[in-house]
């Protein structure tokens, strides 16, 4: 009883490294992430200046405001380019502060650059209930009528 027990234990073992093995790891972004850098849009209502940095990003309600309105930890999750080559992103941002103080607060995101990065289209998503927030749940198109948060930006020439 104990050898089949030791065996049905190192199958489940062996099952198990196979199946980690097999499962493709979280995307670890790089230093130099095309999303990174400052983003505009003077004629979106809610923020019209968002910017990416590696690991956290901050949202302003209008250009040149001294302080964010929201500051977010930000965690890019996957990210592949189309056969256009414009540049996907899937991530989360998490509010850590900011103006608003709405500290917890998620926000899933879609984006899309344009191939030749100068173009930001995104929206987002919040999670809905507990279970989305331990596993968001992505936006599967950029369509604005779908999603209530969308936003078209250029990148900021600095």
């Amino acid at each position: 009883m104990k050898f089949q027990a030791a065996v049905f234990a190192a199958l489940v073992s062996a099952l198990a490294l196979l199946f980690v093995g097999c499962v493709p790891g979280k995307y670890v972004a790089k230093e130099n992430e095309e999303l990174y850098g400052t983003w505009t849009n003077d004629t979106y209502f809610e923020f019209q200046e968002i910017v990416y940095f590696a690991n956290n990003c901050n949202w302003y309600q209008r250009v040149g405001n001294p302080a964010p309105t929201i500051e977010g930890s930000l965690e890019i999750t996957s990210k592949w380019k189309d056969a256009e080559g414009n540049i996907w992103y899937k991530y989360v941002d998490t509010n850590v502060g900011g103006i608003w103080g709405n500290k917890g607060v998620q926000h899933v995101s879609l984006a899309k650059l344009s191939n030749d990065a100068t173009v930001l289209e995104l929206v987002y998503t919040l999670p809905m209930n507990e279970q989305e927030t331990k596993v968001p749940v992505y936006p599967t198109s950029l369509d604005p009528k779908r999603y209530n948060y969308y936003g078209l930006y250029h990148r900021a020439v600095k």
